[in-house]
């Protein structure tokens, strides 16, 4: 393999290398009603975000 090329295999200088541990937790389980209301709390930014876009389309003819 050609110098400079990415290899997958772990060289003799990586022993001394730093690596970190990572303590992810994982998410809580959301609850449907929950999540329908997020859902619900969009649809007001949708509609904000639709007429800004007309405003801005108007805007970039004018």
């Amino acid at each position: 393999m050609a110098e400079g090329q990415w290899s997958p295999g772990r060289k003799e200088a990586d022993a001394d290398e730093f690596r970190p541990v990572l303590d992810i937790v994982e998410p809580a389980r959301q609850r449907r009603l929950t999540v329908l209301l997020r859902l619900l709390l969009l649809i007001p930014h949708f509609i904000v975000l639709f007429f800004l876009h007309i405003a801005a389309f108007f805007t970039v003819i004018v």
